[in-house]
């Protein structure tokens, strides 16, 4: 069934509530200041017009603008997400969710949190102004993150512990305060094809065992572009240009 807002219901949440799995939600033109969270699994939310916005400026501390927990198969796509002081996406649990073409602003944690999931597809987003990271993955594994476009926060992509195998994929990350890249998960995530710009410290912080960092194209990182810290990373191919050490290695025996 195809649902639409604001025709069938005002605003995003309450359609969220009506949907069942496969159900696909249609969202016209319009400012929403709503956080919505998704409880169902296999929905499609998608921005059908051209100026389609979630805006998070009236919400509390702890809002998100799309809370997706515990769900499977969910998609949410082409929004202009801001201002939430928390997070633009947060996704925890579940996984298999796909979050694509969405613009999201000037939010006061990370741009999109994963936590504790699995499976995921973030592709092709653009992501600014973060108060944090562009991306954090928190002990998330077999992720996809492919093609986002990520400027001004503190870490681009930020992978943290008791997370594996994710892949990290033709993005560009330019600005960062510290890395543009930040791989410190239990090993075996692969950066592939990243365009790494001006980051405050390295291109890629490689603190994860059995990961490959292949035909990166990293300038201008203020310290390092590649500091590697664990053994058993295969890093080839990049094209590094910084201010300091193309690639800094401690603590390999």
């Amino acid at each position: 069934m195809v649902i639409q807002v604001p025709q069938d219901f005002p605003n995003i949440q309450d359609a969220v509530n009506a949907a069942s799995p496969g159900d696909t939600i249609l969202v016209a033109d319009g400012v929403y200041n709503e956080s919505v969270h998704m409880t169902t699994d296999f929905v499609r939310v998608i921005a059908v017009g051209k100026d389609v916005v979630l805006d998070g400026s009236n919400n509390p501390a702890t809002s998100v603008g799309f809370r997706l927990v515990g769900v499977n198969g969910v998609a949410v796509e082409k929004f202009r997400i801001a201002n939430y002081p928390y997070a633009g996406v947060w996704i925890s649990g579940g996984g298999f969710n796909r979050i694509a073409h969405n613009k999201v602003l000037s939010s006061g944690g990370n741009n999109i949190e994963l936590d504790d999931s699995t499976g995921n597809v973030l592709w092709k987003n653009e992501l600014i102004g973060a108060g944090a990271d562009g991306i954090d993955l928190a002990g998330s594994s077999s992720n996809w993150i492919v093609e986002n476009k990520i400027r001004n926060s503190s870490r681009g992509i930020d992978i943290f512990p008791d997370g594996s195998g994710n892949g990290i994929i033709g993005n560009t990350i330019s600005d960062s305060g510290i890395d543009g890249i930040t791989d410190q998960a239990d090993g075996n995530n692969v950066a592939l094809y990243n365009q790494i710009y001006d980051s405050g410290s390295s291109g890629i912080g490689g603190h994860s065992s059995n990961s490959a960092y292949l035909d990166n194209d990293v300038k201008t990182s203020s310290s390092q572009g590649i500091w590697a810290t664990q053994p058993n990373l295969y890093i080839a191919d990049n094209e590094i240009e910084v201010r300091r050490y193309f690639m800094w290695v401690t603590g390999i025996n």
